[in-house]
């Protein structure tokens, strides 16, 4: 994912894959894109990952990243 791979089609489920290109940071958003327009989903990718950088921008200025992929069993 992280030599350029920017998304994925299929029948049961898309998702459109971001980075941060100052920080080591990586969104996937996953959708059904029988119900939403790819371009609205790409933008809503961007805006995650703006205000995500911008709620933990001064932790990322100090290099303290951390696992934010859910815990939750649902997502193993």
């Amino acid at each position: 994912m992280r030599e350029g791979f920017t998304g994925m089609k299929s029948d049961s489920a898309d998702f459109i894959l971001e980075h941060q290109t100052h920080y080591p940071i990586t969104i996937v958003l996953f959708y059904d894109s029988n119900l939403y327009l790819d371009s609205i989903m790409k933008s809503l990718a961007l805006k995650i990952l703006d205000v995500f950088l911008f709620k933990f921008e001064k932790k990322f200025e100090d290099k303290l990243y951390q696992d934010f992929t859910p815990i939750n069993k649902n997502y193993e």
